[in-house]
């Protein structure tokens, strides 16, 4: 009996192909280079503040309100939450206007689109829009 036993250790186990071997060896340098990446950035790169880009894609006329169609562009290497951008209608320095909306997310090398609603049209004064302010995730 101890014999079968043996034996069949034997069959059970088999050899390595050397594809095998190729394809196991090639993961763990595929996550050894991917662990050691972002370890890499974690350690050396600086979060930079948010570099926040705004501009005007078009302005809807609505039933009552013009829409203001922007797109936010996050440059910077850090989040920026909760970015509040205000948007102001003057006329020969004279504020007439004012309308802001709050982006909840805007990450690192992105891009997100909102709009900002006035009674009047942002095309008949001169309209400049800028980010107030941000929170860090």
């Amino acid at each position: 009996m101890p014999e079968e036993n043996k034996q069949n250790d034997n069959n059970s186990s088999r050899n390595i192909s050397p594809t095998e071997w190729i394809i196991g060896i090639l993961g763990m340098l595929i996550f050894l280079f991917s662990f050691g990446y972002i370890l890499y950035n974690a350690v050396t790169v600086n979060k930079t503040p948010p570099k926040i880009k705004i501009s005007i894609d078009s302005v809807v006329a609505m039933e009552n309100n013009y829409v203001t169609k922007i797109t936010v562009q996050n440059y910077g290497a850090s989040t920026a939450e909760g970015l509040v951008i205000q948007g102001e209608i003057t006329s020969g320095g004279i504020a007439l206007e004012t309308s802001r909306t709050t982006f909840d997310y805007v990450p690192e090398k992105s891009k997100r689109k909102g709009g900002m609603i006035f009674t009047k049209d942002p095309r008949k004064y001169t309209l400049s829009i800028r980010a107030l302010g941000y929170e860090e995730p």
